[in-house]
């Protein structure tokens, strides 16, 4: 498993959580096959950005950008991750921790 993969799989796994949760509605159908975490087009966003918010926001029944804060307030749990920013409609760029509490 990569870092790309990595994440993506803890997003998609907060997807689920959430609707589990009941904080967004449950969707018919989930369609998670757009969903990528990758490098962000510029160094200055951070380490990696992730489509999430915008390719799920319609089965989630939420803007992409309320759904984007609900990922980072997960993201930002993590050990790994310094810093998260939602940008634009919802784009989420993560900042990776380098000290020891990186996991």
């Amino acid at each position: 498993m990569n870092i790309f993969s990595d994440f993506q799989d803890f997003i998609l796994t907060a997807f689920d959580e959430l609707i589990a949760a009941g904080t967004i509605p449950s969707p018919e159908l989930i369609d998670t096959s757009k969903v990528v975490v990758e490098l962000p087009r510029e160094e200055a966003h951070g380490d990696l950005a992730c489509n999430a918010a915008m390719v799920l926001r319609k089965q989630a029944a939420m803007k992409p950008r309320d759904l984007a804060v609900l990922f980072a307030e997960r993201l930002e749990q993590r050990g790994d991750v310094a810093e998260v920013e939602t940008a634009g409609l919802g784009l989420i760029n993560i900042q990776l921790a380098d000290g020891p509490g990186a996991q």
